[in-house]
């Protein structure tokens, strides 16, 4: 959500362990895909910050991963 205009459907969701994110994807207006856009995801009927991100969030050289 941008303020109260819905902007799209959340298309899938979890956690991201290894970048210790939620991590949400998401079809979006091409004018609100710019890396660092501040918007919400309302999620159970309330509102969270969300912030879209240049790339896919990975951890590529897997230092994070718990053994």
């Amino acid at each position: 959500m941008d303020g109260d205009t819905t902007l799209g459907r959340q298309r899938s969701a979890g956690y991201g362990y290894t970048v210790q994110k939620n991590i949400g994807y998401v079809y979006l207006p091409a004018d609100k895909t710019a890396p660092g856009t501040k918007l919400e995801v309302e999620v159970f009927g309330q509102r969270v910050p969300a912030e879209v991100t240049p790339d896919v969030l990975v951890d590529p050289k897997g230092e994070k991963l718990k053994v």
